[in-house]
C-alpha cells in the first residue's frame, strides 16, 4: 500500500507526457468583484484535456468564477448560457456564505459543450487544491465522464453517472485532480496528504469493515448523505490504488464501458480483471492501511 502513490503518479506523468493538448475553447469568466485565484487556470484545464486523451471531450467549456457578492451575477450568466434554471441555482450551492464559498460543479449541458462553475474566497485564503489546479481539473474530469454518455441510451440515468456508484464518480475526479495538478512526486504527496487527515464522517473509523461499508451505501443508485463527504477521502484513495494497479485510463475506461451498455460489476471485471465483490475487501483493507499508518 506504501508504493500506491507512487505507482499512479508515474502512470498520470507518462499519460500527460504522451498526450498532445486538445484545442477545447475555454471560456473563462470572473464576476464583477471576483480576482483569479490562479494565473495558471487555462493551463490547468489544458493539462485536463492531456490526461484525458483518447477519450470523448467537449469541444468548448465555460468556467464562471465568483465571489459570494457575485452570486446574482454567476447565477444570470448562467442562465444566459443553457436557459436552465437548475444550473443557475448552482452557485448559491457552491458559495453558501462568506465562510464558505469554495464550492464547485460541473455537467455538460449542450451536446459537445460543458459549464463549470467555482465558488471563490473574496479574501484569497484558501488550500493548496483550490490555488494550484485540483479544483479546475476535478471539474474538468466531471464533463469529460459525462461526454462518455453523449448521445447513447445510458445518457438517462442522471446524465448516465446514476449508473456508477457516486465514491467512484467524486474519487475518479479527485484523483484526477491532484495528480494531474501536481508537478512533481513529492508535491503529489504534498497534495495527498491533506486528504489523509480528513475526518471519517458517519463512519466509526478507517477500519477495511468501515470502509465497505461506505461503498454499499453509496453503490450504483443509492446515496447517504451522512457518509458523503468521504468521496473526497475513501473514495479519492480507492480509485488511486485502482490506477495504480491499472493505469491512469482505467477509471475513465470502465465509465466508457457502462456508457456502452454494461452493469458497474461488469464493467469493473472487464477493467481490472476481478469481479467488484472480490476486489471491494481488498481495496478497503488496502485503503485502511493508508489512513490508519498515516
Amino acid at each position: 500500500f506504501k508504493g500506491v502513490y507512487i505507482s499512479a503518479w508515474n502512470s498520470s506523468s507518462e499519460k500527460i507526457a504522451k498526450s498532445p493538448a486538445l484545442e477545447i475553447k475555454q471560456n473563462i469568466i470572473f464576476g464583477p468583484n471576483t480576482k483569479s485565484p490562479n494565473p495558471d487556470i487555462p493551463q490547468m484545464f489544458t493539462l485536463g484535456t492531456r490526461f484525458f486523451g483518447g477519450y470523448a471531450q467537449p469541444k468548448s467549456f465555460d468556467a464562471v468564477y465568483f465571489v459570494f457578492d457575485d452570486i446574482p451575477w454567476a447565477s444570470q450568466k448562467l442562465l444566459e448560457f443553457y436557459g436552465n434554471s437548475e444550473i443557475a441555482q448552482a452557485p448559491s450551492r457552491n458559495c453558501q456564505s462568506r465562510q464558505r464559498c469554495n464550492g464547485a460543479s460541473a455537467n455538460v449541458p449542450q451536446t459537445d459543450r460543458g459549464q463549470s462553475n467555482f465558488g471563490v474566497f473574496d479574501n484569497g485564503h484558501t488550500d493548496d487544491y483550490h490555488l494550484k489546479g485540483g479544483i479546475e481539473i476535478h471539474e474538468y474530469a466531471h464533463m469529460v465522464q459525462f461526454m462518455q454518455f453523449q448521445g447513447k441510451p445510458t445518457k438517462n440515468m442522471n446524465g448516465g453517472l446514476g449508473l456508477l456508484p457516486n465514491w467512484f464518480i467524486e474519487g475518479h475526479a479527485h484523483t484526477a485532480g491532484n495528480l494531474a495538478s501536481s508537478t512533481s512526486l513529492a508535491e503529489y504527496k504534498k497534495f495527498r496528504s491533506y486528504w489523509l487527515n480528513a475526518r471519517a464522517d458517519g463512519l466509526p473509523g478507517y477500519w477495511p469493515e468501515s470502509i465497505e461499508s461506505f461503498y454499499e451505501k453509496l453503490a450504483p443508485g443509492k446515496s447517504d448523505s451522512s457518509v458523503q463527504s468521504n468521496v473526497y477521502s475513501i473514495g479519492y484513495f480507492t480509485v488511486e490504488a485502482l490506477v495504480a494497479i491499472k493505469g491512469a485510463d482505467s477509471p475513465i475506461e470502465l465509465i466508457k464501458q457502462v456508457s456502452d451498455g454494461l452493469t458497474w460489476e461488469q464493467a469493473f471485471l472487464k477493467v481490472y480483471g476481478i469481479e467488484w465483490k472480490d476486489a471491494a475487501p481488498i481495496l478497503a483493507k488496502t485503503v485502511s492501511r493508508m489512513f490508519l499508518e498515516r
